[in-house]
């Protein structure tokens, strides 16, 4: 599965919403609507051959995102409020290595796996990201959230989600971050993770979609 296979997998049945490439070395945010994947695709292409960590926004948002600062004007990542499309939820599971600080981590690709396999439904797609792997529960149809109160629902329903397999890294000793903010950012599977050693961001694993 390529990059473009990857956005059309979770974002081909919309039809409105905006999808967000963040790039770490710049902190730039690149924006494109959801029918030019493609364009999309072929932007994180080139910016992960400039030596950058390119980065995907998993909600869509709904508009383009404007911020201030010094006087200019610049385009901003978002946040949870600027979420228009969830494509289904996430876990990100590092494993331990000399690219994160935290210690009490699976100590290979092999637990992190066993661990979100854990859950009672296997994850739609798996991404390895170089020193870690990120899991997606695609939704038959990616939600759209027009209220106040679909978001928070939204909110709360992707915080208990990732409770139950945090919970259940716990008993193995594991400690992972809560990253189930609409608005997270992920790797870009086709990239590449330039976080010590080079290391490619792949997807390891899809069930039928």
């Amino acid at each position: 599965m390529n990059t473009l296979d990857f956005f059309d997998a979770l974002y081909g049945a919309c039809q409105d919403g905006w999808l967000t490439l963040w790039t770490l070395q710049d902190k730039r945010t690149h924006w494109f609507p959801v029918d030019k994947l493609d364009q999309a695709a072929e932007t994180a292409q080139k910016l992960s051959n400039q030596s950058k960590d390119v980065y995907f926004g998993v909600g869509l948002r709904r508009e383009q995102v404007y911020r201030e600062k010094n006087g200019k004007r610049y385009l901003a990542r978002g946040e949870n409020k600027d979420v228009l499309f969830l494509p289904g939820f996430w876990i990100d599971v590092d494993i331990a290595s000399g690219a994160h600080k935290e210690r009490e981590l699976p100590q290979s690709a092999d637990e992190a796996m066993k661990l979100v396999q854990s859950f009672q439904l296997p994850p739609t797609i798996v991404v390895h990201s170089g020193h870690g792997l990120h899991a997606y529960w695609l939704f038959n149809r990616p939600i759209k959230i027009e209220s106040d109160d679909e978001r928070q629902q939204a909110e709360t329903l992707a915080e208990r989600f990732q409770a139950t397999i945090r919970t259940e890294a716990m008993k193995q000793g594991w400690k992972l971050d809560n990253t189930s903010d609409l608005a997270r950012v992920l790797r870009v599977p086709g990239t590449i993770n330039y976080k010590g050693d080079p290391k490619p961001v792949e997807v390891i694993k899809v069930e039928a979609i």
